[in-house]
C-alpha cells in the first residue's frame, strides 16, 4: 500500500445520529484472490485508469477502524464474491 506509513485511523461515533446500521466495506488486493478478480483489477487500471494499488490487509482494515460505540461490538468479516474478496464492518444499534 502506498503511504504504508502514514497512519490514518477512522473513528466511528455518534453513529445513531446519521442511521440505525453503518456498514464499512473494503476490497481486497486481487492479487490475493481469484484469477477473475486479477482480471478484474486489470480491467479497472489499464482500460479506466484506476489507481489499483492501495490495498489494505485484512489486519490493517480491522486496526484502521475506532468503534466508539458505548458496548456495540461490531461485526467484522470477509465476503467472497465473483469478483473478490470484500473486507466488512457492521455494526447495528440495539
Amino acid at each position: 500500500m502506498k503511504n504504508a506509513g502514514k497512519k490514518k485511523f477512522w473513528r466511528i461515533s455518534k453513529k445513531s445520529k446519521i442511521a440505525k446500521q453503518l456498514i464499512v466495506v473494503d476490497v481486497d488486493d486481487p492479487q490475493n484472490s481469484t484469477l477473475r478478480s486479477k482480471l478484474w483489477n486489470d480491467y479497472y487500471v489499464y482500460l479506466l485508469g484506476d489507481q489499483g494499488d492501495s490495498f489494505l490487509t485484512f489486519d490493517q482494515f480491522k486496526k484502521m477502524l475506532y468503534f466508539d460505540n458505548a458496548g456495540n461490538e461490531p461485526k467484522i468479516g470477509i465476503i467472497n464474491t465473483i469478483k473478490g474478496r470484500y473486507f466488512y464492518a457492521s455494526i447495528n444499534d440495539h
